[in-house]
């Protein structure tokens, strides 16, 4: 519970003045993340049976072609009234970034974690998977200049703490309990 507090704490510090919660839909989009994050975990920890009796690679074929699916029903029922020629009428720089968000970002990274669990397991990953928001964060200021104060910075690290904190905790009862 006190390594739960902390990483709370640390994301309401950012909300509570930090530089990156501004705008008209924060409380919708951190209601997407918390909803978004609540079934990635879940798909991580109920995956580790079928990967084992798949594989990560095909696991990761059958979640790809499922989300694939489901983006493209979305993609027409979005452009359903515009038609779908006014919006494949991009520049061919939208579709060359879109392949490659799709392949550096989704595709390799969902074989990767997937295969990790097969071989690793999901508290393994997780503790790895702290690295991921460290990156986000570098990448958005860097490359599109999002805004990142002190106190984002503090929040942050708080959150990070408090996640590191559970996860050294979760290990040790397990080991103890073993």
């Amino acid at each position: 519970m006190l390594s739960i507090a902390i990483a709370y704490s640390g994301i309401a510090l950012i909300f509570a003045g930090g530089e990156i919660a501004t705008g008209e839909a924060v409380a919708l989009g951190a209601a997407l993340v918390v909803i978004c994050a609540f079934f990635y975990g879940l798909s991580q920890l109920l995956s580790k049976s079928l990967i084992g009796k798949l594989g990560g690679a095909l696991y990761t074929c059958v979640a790809m072609s499922a989300a694939g699916g489901a983006i493209f029903t979305h993609f027409l029922m979005a452009n359903w009234e515009g038609g779908i020629g006014v919006a494949l009428d991009l520049p061919p720089r939208i579709f060359s970034l879109g392949a490659m968000i799709a392949v550096f970002s989704t595709v390799l990274p969902s074989f990767f974690i997937n295969i990790a669990l097969g071989r690793i397991g999901p508290q393994a990953v997780a503790i790895m998977g702290m690295l991921s928001p460290v990156a986000t964060i570098i990448v958005a200021i860097i490359v599109l200049g999002e805004p990142f104060g002190p106190l984002d910075a503090l929040g942050t690290a708080v959150t990070m703490v408090g996640i590191g904190l559970y996860t050294v905790m979760d290990r040790r009862a397990k080991t103890v309990t073993a």
